[in-house]
Formats: structure tokens, C-alpha cells, sequence
């Protein structure tokens, strides 16, 4: 990727699947940026920067700035949105999208410096991971839209409800109203009634002695699919049907 991209401008993974670049959301003016899939022909964004702060013209700017920062601007060089990289690689940094649609910020000794998995929005797709520790797991693994028109942090959110027996809930402004059931090791008990692959086609956890614990969207048999949580609070697991040309629901709660 080069050092900036202006809105029309686009950034293509080397495997053609994500494609990054300034949208618009359905019967919104407002632009942002934004990852989705390129090869599929019903849009479906699957992060974004500025969530929060829109831009209200073309005249937006995604770039890194001298102190090595990934950085949304106007066109009066307002930041709307930045990376905040805890280390300054200056002009040195680099940013790629990797083919699992990752949106990395690399040293100029290739050391990630800031990723988009760890910040994901609303969506989770294959390769996926994030981790939580004692200190964070109570932060929102997703935040919906708030609007099918409006990408900004919605009322609804999924997170862990404990790391030493992880269970995720979905909360309507942090009042629980659905539980996946507690993490055994293999599964969430409360999903493997109405789906047994959950597990190995979805969300699973891996934890380790030390009170930390990764959260891991797995799919090995379709790379265009995802997990929403959506404006309503539904969590959809959806995959991209080729033969009918849209997106099918392979399973969703409450």
C-alpha cells in the first residue's frame, strides 16, 4: 500500500478478496473507510476506521503521517481517525492488507506495529483472533451499527462475561439479554443444541495459565464468510452463496 489513498481511490489484497477504500453506506452521504469483500456483489463492510466521524465530502485522506501513524483526514486536515500506534516507526512504516483481510501497519524491519483484528467493529471473519486478558475482557469483542446507514457504535454489543469460564452475552446498552452458555473446552453449551459445528465453523476459545484468552473465528471450508452482530442485536453467521448471488444465513441468536 502506498502512503496515502484519497477517496475514488481503492487498495485491493493480493488475492483480490478485501478490498479498502472510502464508502458510503446505503441512503448516507456521509463517507468513511472501510474493508469488504471484493469479489462478492452484495456489499458487505466488515470494518471501518472512522466509525464515529464521518467525513461530509470526497476530500478525505487516508495515509501515514510522518510520525508513522495511520491517520483519516479531511480536507482541512482535521484527523477523524487514527491508528495510534504506541511506537513511532516515523516515515519508515508501512501498511498492507493481507489476503485475510487484515489491514496491518508495519516497521521497516516488517514488525506489526497495528492491526484491525485487534479493533474489530461489527463483524468477525475467518483467521480472525483477539485476545483478552483480566484487565480487558469486559470490552465489546463487536459493537453494532447503528443503523443499517450509520456505522457509528450502536446500542448493542458482544463481549466476555468472565475469563476464567468465558461466555459471551450480548448486551442492549450492557444489559445482557442473551448468553452463549459457558466455554467447556470445546464448545459453548448454550449454542451446541441449536448448532454442534459452532465450534469448529465459528467462534471457539483458546486460553492459557496465565488468565488470557483468545477468541478465534474459525471457517476452513469458506473464506467468505462471517459473523455480524447486526443493528438489532442479532449475532448472524452468514456465507456468501455464489450460485444465487447474496448472502445466506447459516445461523443466528437470539
Amino acid at each position: 500500500m502506498k502512503k496515502f489513498i484519497h477517496d475514488g481511490e481503492t487498495i485491493i489484497s493480493g488475492d483480490g478478496t478485501f478490498k479498502l477504500a472510502f464508502f458510503s453506506p446505503p441512503h448516507s452521504t456521509d463517507r468513511y473507510v472501510g474493508i469488504w469483500y471484493n469479489k462478492v456483489s452484495e456489499m458487505n463492510v466488515v470494518w471501518v476506521a472512522n466509525r464515529n466521524n464521518p467525513l461530509n465530502d470526497s476530500s478525505g485522506l487516508f495515509k501515514i503521517t510522518e510520525d508513522g501513524d495511520l491517520k483519516v483526514l479531511n480536507g482541512q486536515k482535521e484527523i477523524l481517525w487514527q491508528s495510534n500506534v504506541t511506537y513511532r516507526a516515523t516515515n519508515l512504516s508501512k501498511a498492507q492488507l493481507l489476503d485475510s483481510g487484515n489491514l496491518v501497519l508495519l516497521s521497516s524491519n516488517s514488525t506489526i506495529l497495528w492491526q484491525s483484528f485487534d479493533h474489530p467493529t461489527n463483524t468477525m471473519f475467518p483467521k480472525m483472533s483477539t485476545t483478552f486478558n483480566k484487565e480487558n475482557y469486559k470490552n465489546p469483542l463487536l459493537q453494532s451499527w447503528r443503523s443499517p446507514s450509520n456505522p457509528s457504535e450502536g446500542r448493542f454489543s458482544l463481549r466476555l462475561d468472565s475469563v476464567i469460564l468465558p461466555e459471551f452475552i450480548i448486551g442492549n446498552n450492557d444489559r445482557p439479554y442473551w448468553r452463549s452458555g459457558p466455554w467447556n473446552g470445546n464448545m459453548f453449551i448454550g449454542i451446541q443444541v441449536n448448532y454442534p459445528d459452532f465450534h469448529s465453523h465459528g467462534l471457539s476459545v483458546q486460553n492459557d495459565d496465565q488468565g488470557t484468552i483468545t477468541v478465534v473465528y474459525s471457517n476452513p471450508e469458506n473464506s467468505l464468510s462471517n459473523i455480524e452482530l447486526d443493528y438489532q442485536g442479532n449475532l448472524i453467521q452468514q456465507y456468501w452463496d455464489d450460485t444465487n448471488g447474496k448472502w445466506k444465513v447459516w445461523w443466528q441468536a437470539p
